[in-house]
């Protein structure tokens, strides 16, 4: 087996040169450099990552937990990270959850992760089980929602992506109003008690604009909840088979909107003149629906990328950080004046 020594003889400078271009630990001049990586080509070298990994502590691998692989909108997220982490040789693992949040959090510790990014804001992991993680040695950052401040609590060591929806909401209550739209409906999947700032936006401006509500607006799932196209449709069909009668709908997601402009037009009404319809995280289906969907773009790939440069900062400098993102309301074809 080719060793670091032979590179450094081939090339004539010292292992401790090849090391640093190996690892891009020290400045090393062009010519040196072309020299040593020269040498790796001719001689085949393959770094002993694991031996350098346990010496700096480090495995350069890190994870992105999504409550599910279906929806587009975490792939696109992973994709973000997986483009700050090649640059700095680290990996990306994909978590889907599965059993109890003991065992996520166990899974994580288990397959010693430098850090995690905690991609869904409905991971409601407890104090207890954030801590031991954090007293394993693993990083995470979070979704503002998740449950918990982050370096504004002094309980934990956690970074945040903060996405803010509430801007694009309240545009979007504004242009529906402007349509003549005074019943709205929320389609989140979810159980009443949940709880999520897309909710409150939703509940906020309600009472802000003086719309109309009842109770059976925010349309609810089934356990165990989820946010699919199937749950979007079976969710939307009962609530029509009630008789409530609703000229929009904001759906907790774009799948769900997709799943419940199924339902509408299965009950025989149509989208948009029956039925608007609003999404939210401008998934790439979002354009191909029929019709195209009015949804609230989040920008994922920049989301993914925050989130891993914010997980190298911790890992390497211990720094804790925030950082907000923007959304945009993006109007298509799904939604138009309220029915006489």
């Amino acid at each position: 087996m080719t060793t670091r020594q032979d590179v450094a003889d081939k090339a004539g400078v010292s292992p401790a040169t090849v090391s640093h271009v190996v690892n891009s630990t020290k400045y090393v001049s062009p010519e040196l450099k072309v020299k040593i990586e020269r040498a790796i080509e001719e001689l085949n070298y393959i770094p002993n990552k694991t031996a350098r990994n346990l010496a700096m502590n480090k495995t350069e691998q890190v994870g992105i937990l999504v409550p599910s692989l279906s929806n587009p909108y975490f792939g696109a997220i992973a994709e973000g990270m997986e483009q700050v982490a090649r640059q700095n040789g680290y990996i990306v693992s994909l978590f889907a959850p599965e059993g109890s949040d003991y065992q996520y959090i166990s899974t994580i510790i288990e397959r010693q992760m430098d850090g995690v990014f905690l991609a869904n804001t409905g991971f409601q992991f407890s104090e207890n089980q954030l801590k031991h993680m954090e007293r394993s040695g693993v990083s995470f950052v979070a979704g503002l929602d998740i449950g918990f401040s982050g370096k504004n609590n002094n309980s934990f060591k956690n970074s945040i992506v903060s996405l803010d929806y509430d801007p694009s909401i309240r545009n979007m209550f504004k242009y529906l109003t402007e349509l003549g739209h005074r019943r709205i409906a929320f389609l989140s999947g979810m159980p009443v008690a949940y709880s999520d700032s897309r909710k409150q936006s939703y509940l906020d401006y309600i009472g802000k604009f003086g719309l109309d509500f009842e109770e059976e607006f925010i349309i609810t799932g089934n356990y165990p909840f989820s946010t699919s196209a199937k749950d979007g449709y079976r969710d939307m069909k009962k609530f029509l088979s009630t008789g409530t009668d609703v000229t929009a709908v904001f759906a907790i997601n774009d799948l769900m909107a997709i799943g419940a402009m199924k339902a509408i037009r299965g009950a025989g009404l149509k989208v948009p003149e029956d039925i608007s319809i609003v999404g939210c995280d401008n998934i790439f289906l979002s354009e191909a629906a029929d019709p195209p969907l009015t949804t609230i773009d989040v920008p994922k790939e920049e989301l993914g990328r925050k989130a891993m440069e914010l997980l190298l900062r911790m890992i390497n400098n211990n720094e804790i950080n925030e950082i907000p993102l923007e959304t945009e309301l993006i109007i298509r074809d799904s939604t138009s004046f309220a029915k006489k």
